[in-house]
């Protein structure tokens, strides 16, 4: 499977949650993650990460043919040509997004770029991840009625806060590595993980 992280800004630790993907994943099988955000912070996390046999990280640029298991961490702009480029190739894009409603209506510009690329990639299923929820608060009734009236579905597995993500992307490691502070951490990424496959 060819996973995408893609988004209309940044700010939402798109690159974050690419990271943890990709890492979990290549514990099973041999995956690439393709940096393709400007920033180039999976490229950087690589250069000082903790050695991973399965997991290639590599820049980005567009070409006839990509590893069949990989994650592309896109550019915080959905019209960004690298980001096009990847909806063509890719089987399934999600969008990190803060539970917000302003966040949330931001999303209407990736739906439409999203449904233009499903023209040519018939294969390309598309969904929100609601990203960096506080674990006091609750979804508000607006942002549940945005959610409803959006032509992408969310992911019902959603992502919290935490210190802990952070804190691994700089360790150059991922939460796997994080010991027993990251369990929470790491069974969010393993759902969210396989609430994706469930859905191919």
């Amino acid at each position: 499977m060819r996973l995408a992280f893609a988004s209309n800004k940044g700010g939402v630790g798109k690159t974050t949650l690419a990271i943890n993907v990709a890492s979990f994943q290549s514990q099973s099988r041999r995956m690439t993650l393709y940096d393709a955000d400007p920033q180039r912070s999976s490229l950087h996390w690589s250069s000082i990460r903790e050695s991973n046999s399965n997991l290639v990280v590599e820049s980005f640029s567009e070409q006839d043919r990509y590893a069949k298991h990989a994650v592309f961490d896109c550019p915080p702009a959905i019209h960004h040509p690298d980001t096009l480029a990847v909806l063509r190739v890719a089987d399934v894009v999600l969008i990190p997004v803060l539970p917000s409603p302003l966040d949330l209506w931001a999303t209407l510009a990736v739906a439409e770029e999203i449904q233009r690329a499903q023209q040519d990639n018939k294969k390309l299923q598309a969904f929100l991840v609601l990203n960096q929820m506080e674990s006091r608060s609750r979804l508000s009734r607006e942002t549940k009625e945005v959610l409803e009236s959006l032509e992408i579905s969310a992911l019902e597995t959603t992502i919290q806060r935490r210190v802990v993500y952070r804190n691994a992307i700089l360790d150059g490691r991922d939460v796997n590595q994080s010991g027993k502070g990251a369990i929470a951490a790491s069974l969010e990424i393993t759902n969210l993980i396989k609430e994706i496959q469930s859905k191919r």
